[in-house]
């Protein structure tokens, strides 16, 4: 049970942008390692801390935030629940996943294939114990895929294509994956999964094995993608991983490609898709959890013709601002300070990253 809760964990996490940004962090890396380290830093450590801290705290997220007051924890877990929800991922995640369904069904208009996404995602998302399901079913299937893709793609003699950037870029880049305001929903969809059947301890086990998977495939992808940089420069960075495949692959590619990408987006959309709606039910108990499923599908339906760029651009902004603030609360919540320090700890990290965007702008 371990195992298969570690890999709903990779599943949950690797969605959408995570298909994305460390293909882009290679393609402009100059320096592998330096890269890995900075993404690994961002992507893995800071989100496990934040999985970790609620999975031990035993809290759900609005008392974990509580130390900030209850207003400010209130207005945070909107705004993180909205640009995880409808105003965010789940409409990225739909975009992205629209452009692998398209490698198997470029026949088909791109308003029909978003419409087959988001109905694959909403469904899914209804299912008992999805959690399970994403780790037992879903995950073998894209680590196989990926592994198909990325580990036949490594040419041995191939030198390193310099580029650019280096660890503090790839570090900026590992916060577009907002996975550390996702690890703080997902933990608890964790706890409440594995409710009366997993320790606390356990799931502690199952996220190391979570995340150690991710850093593995992105190390791969980010080796990979650098490799093939001058073939993928010029190419929109929501098709390098199709190119990739066609790269190793040929022709032969497609249909491996279009499942990985697919699974990958639709298995982090119905886990969102349903914490959100779990959510606004809990502030609306007027509103059956079904029908706000449905109302933030078809929001997200039409948000994902914004295109990743807008997307991922006002997310980058938001993160920009709140995102230092969480880490360092979901690092003192781990080492177990005091509420004070915690408030005070988080409210300094707000107004200096504030004042360093204000000076930054000048």
């Amino acid at each position: 049970m371990i195992l298969v809760y570690g890999l709903a964990i990779f599943s949950m996490f690797f969605g959408s942008g995570n298909l994305v940004f460390p293909i882009a962090i290679g393609v402009e890396s100059s320096s592998v390692i330096a890269s890995a380290i900075g993404l690994g830093v961002s992507a893995i450590i800071v989100p496990c801390i934040g999985c970790i801290s609620v999975i031990l705290s035993g809290l759900g997220i609005g008392e974990f935030l509580r130390p900030i007051g209850k207003l400010p924890s209130q207005i945070l877990i909107l705004l993180m629940m909205l640009l995880l929800g409808p105003l965010g991922v789940i409409p990225r995640s739909i975009i992205v996943a629209k452009g692998g369904l398209s490698l198997v069904f470029s026949y088909f208009p791109d308003g029909i294939l978003a419409a087959i996404i988001a109905l694959m995602g909403y469904l899914l998302a209804q299912l008992p114990g999805v959690v399970k399901v994403i780790g037992k079913v879903f995950t073998p299937l894209i680590l196989a895929g990926l592994s198909i893709i990325f580990i036949t793609g490594i040419n041995f003699s191939s030198s390193i294509t310099p580029g650019k950037q280096g660890f503090y870029d790839a570090l900026l880049t590992g916060y577009q994956t907002m996975d550390l305001i996702a690890a703080l929903f997902f933990a608890q969809a964790l706890v409440n999964s594995a409710q009366s059947t997993m320790r606390s301890k356990d799931l502690v086990f199952s996220s190391v094995i979570g995340f150690g998977c991710l850093m593995a495939v992105y190390i791969l992808m980010i080796v990979v993608s650098n490799q093939y940089a001058g073939q993928l420069v010029d190419i929109s960075a929501e098709h390098r991983m199709v190119s990739i495949s066609q790269f190793v692959l040929g022709d032969y590619a497609k249909v491996i490609a279009s499942f990985v990408i697919c699974f990958s987006c639709i298995t982090t959309l119905s886990v969102l898709l349903k914490e959100f709606s779990i959510y606004i039910e809990g502030q609306i108990p007027a509103l059956s959890c079904d029908s706000i499923m449905l109302v933030t599908i078809i929001i997200s339906y039409f948000g994902s013709f914004l295109g990743f760029s807008i997307i991922a651009s006002y997310l980058g902004m938001l993160l920009s601002l709140i995102y230092p603030s969480i880490i360092f609360l979901a690092l003192l919540r781990l080492l177990k300070f005091s509420a004070n320090w915690i408030c005070g700890g988080f409210y300094f990290m707000l107004a200096v990253n504030f004042g360093c965007l204000c000076l930054g702008g000048i």
